[in-house]
């Protein structure tokens, strides 16, 4: 909100041919964020795995950072993933009575734009993305 008045960034071609609308996914910025303990994150294990015995640890670990993340955030926690906000996409392309929803995704949107895919193959038109994400 913040930012609203600032400039699209996108060009005056872009801005004639598609209507800029923007949305603040489940937790970002406003839209309440999952709180974590920095005890907990700071146990952090080395990110590169080598062994089995270092994927059990991190195993172990995301374990123990969720249970802290669920405890310290609450019920939000438990809708605050890239499912819901694809749901949220496809409930805003609704909203604007469009039969496919055309998105430019940055960082984290573009995982969110992803999810839209698999989960509303039909739904999905033309995407812009500035990274992409494995989820395998």
């Amino acid at each position: 909100m913040n930012d609203i008045l600032r400039p699209s960034g996108f060009s005056e071609d872009v801005q004639r041919r598609f209507d800029i609308v923007s949305y603040d996914p489940r937790g970002v910025a406003r839209s309440g964020s999952v709180t974590c303990s920095a005890s907990v994150y700071n146990q952090m294990p080395y990110p590169v795995m080598t062994s089995q015995a270092d994927y059990d640890t991190w195993v172990a670990f995301d374990k123990k950072l969720r249970a802290d993340c669920r405890t310290l955030t609450g019920p939000l926690y438990d809708h605050v993933d890239s499912v819901n906000v694809a749901r949220d996409m496809d409930a805003i392309r609704a909203a604007l009575g469009e039969d496919k929803l055309t998105s430019y995704g940055v960082s984290y949107g573009t995982l969110a734009q992803q999810m839209y895919a698999e989960l509303f193959r039909t739904g999905s038109g033309p995407w812009c993305w500035t990274a992409t994400w494995t989820t395998a």
